[in-house]
């Protein structure tokens, strides 16, 4: 029996023009169904939920997939209950003991440029030193999933990330919304949610819209141009929440 389904997004929140999204189930095409003394679940490497048979209730506290009363050799899951963003520091908690530092020849690893990195950037915090480090990956290694592993491995209480273009922008937050392809090929476990996302696109008329739209966002992805637009008693404001830069 096949069993998919398609991305599941949480309500999408805005302020100031700029949006926080997190994908609560992403898009999928091998999801298995167990069923035992407790009930029905869905599970499959991105997670595992609640699933009902037959009709759902969209006023459900949690979220629910529904299947069909009828098992066919084939279907597409649907979903019932609330679609309320998680709380950054909940998503934070599911990170814990998620990734583990597996050998790069291992299955469910990371590469070993990324692993290099990763051990780098997670000894220089070790250290005690607060100055700036630059850590240097060619080109075709695996930047974005060392920076989406080491996000989950040490759980920073908000995340800036600062990219060129607004191409680049959209781009680098589609993979912090998905976690890439980590928990894909198994190098994160599937108890990890996907963080909440904002895109900074416009600068903050107002501070108290900044400090509100950091609190819902586990990572800011920005570019220069929509930082300058920011007067700095602003860009204070957005970091209130002790954030790793």
């Amino acid at each position: 029996m096949a069993i998919s389904t398609a991305n599941v997004w949480a309500e999408q929140f805005d302020v100031g023009g700029n949006t926080v999204r997190q994908l609560l189930v992403p898009a999928c095409g091998e999801l298995a169904v167990s069923e035992d003394a407790v009930g029905i679940s869905v599970h499959g490497s991105h997670g595992r939920w609640p699933a009902i048979r037959g009709a759902g209730d969209a006023a459900a506290e949690h979220l629910v997939a529904v299947l069909p009363t009828v098992n066919g050799s084939t279907f597409r899951v649907n979903w019932s209950g609330t679609r309320k963003q998680l709380d950054p520091d909940v998503v934070l908690e599911t990170f814990r003991g998620a990734i583990g530092f597996t050998p790069h020849d291992e299955p469910g690893s990371l590469r070993r440029p990324q692993i290099a990195a990763l051990h780098s950037i997670v000894g220089y915090q070790s250290s005690g030193l607060d100055e700036p480090a630059i850590v240097v990956m060619p080109t075709g290694t695996g930047k974005t999933e060392t920076m989406l592993a080491w996000m989950v491995a040490t759980r920073p209480a908000k995340l800036l990330v600062i990219v060129p273009s607004t191409a680049l922008r959209d781009q680098i937050a589609a993979k912090f919304e998905s976690l890439g392809i980590l928990q894909r090929e198994g190098i994160v476990l599937p108890m990890a949610q996907r963080p909440c996302v904002g895109r900074l696109e416009h600068g903050f008329t107002d501070p108290g819209e900044a400090a509100i739209f950091v609190q819902r966002s586990n990572v800011v992805v920005a570019t220069p141009n929509a930082l300058h637009g920011v007067i700095p008693e602003r860009v204070r404001c957005y970091w209130i929440a002790s954030p790793t830069l």
